[in-house]
């Protein structure tokens, strides 16, 4: 039997299923973030890939970044309502991994 996979199904798990992105959308369900904040908050990500996460959430419009112009300028990165909507499936996983990743 062949299953036909939805295109959007498989494009969202492309999205959310690289490596540190579960973690950047879980630090930002904390609300507002710097770029350092989120940085210190998950272990072992370098900068350069997370810089790339957060083109990339921000591109998919799940992240929102804004510049403040102060000195020294301030970049703060949050959820957008179409992030935030994440959340209970974040959850789901996070049950889920309690139950059974050993």
């Amino acid at each position: 039997m062949e299953t036909k996979l939805c295109p959007k199904y498989s494009t969202a798990f492309e999205l959310l299923g690289k490596r540190w992105v579960g973690m950047i959308i879980k630090v930002l369900f904390e609300g507002t973030c710097r770029f350092k904040d989120l940085h210190g908050n998950i272990p072992n990500i370098s900068q350069k890939v997370l810089t790339e996460r957060l083109k990339e959430l921000e591109e998919h419009g799940i992240v929102s970044r804004e510049v403040l112009d102060e000195k020294p300028v301030k970049v703060l990165y949050s959820l957008t309502n179409k992030g935030k909507e994440l959340e209970p499936v974040m959850q789901a996983v996070q049950t889920w991994a309690v139950k059974w990743v050993k």
